[in-house]
């Protein structure tokens, strides 16, 4: 167990660290994180990186393709999970809340700011989430 798990403030310190230490690479790729939505006949889960963790306002931002269904789904019922796991630490971290998506100009100066080797991972075709033939059946 963690020495900041004996008290409350400490322990929420702790926590947001450990959720702004899911927003660095580890091992060459981000900490994932697994967010839980709401579909259309049961629970969506996928993984996604948390890109910041601001505890001034109590807010995780994630990045998504706008044509994923999980835009829909977060639209149609903001309220969401998410759960990350520190294996080194043997944490696991659960948090309920309720997501936004950004309109678009806080999409574009979001997409500004990312770095050109992360974009290739949005506007692939099909559309995310859609059924594909063979694993490397999308552009």
């Amino acid at each position: 167990m963690q020495d900041w798990a004996d008290d409350l403030g400490a322990y929420l310190t702790g926590i947001w660290a450990e959720l702004g230490d899911f927003t660095r690479e580890r091992d060459g790729y981000p900490g994932l994180a697994v967010l839980a939505t709401h579909g259309d006949d049961a629970p969506e889960m996928r993984h996604i990186v948390i890109r910041k963790a601001d505890r001034a306002v109590s807010q995780l931002m994630l990045h998504t393709d706008a044509a994923t269904p999980k835009v829909r789904q977060i639209e149609a019922n903001p309220a969401v999970s998410l759960m990350v796991w520190n294996s080194t630490q043997q944490l696991q971290l659960r948090v309920k809340g309720r997501a936004e998506v950004l309109g678009s100009y806080a999409a574009d100066k979001v997409w500004a700011d990312l770095p050109f080797a992360s974009k290739g991972n949005y506007g692939v075709s099909p559309d995310p989430g859609s059924v594909i033939d063979h694993a490397l059946g999308y552009e």
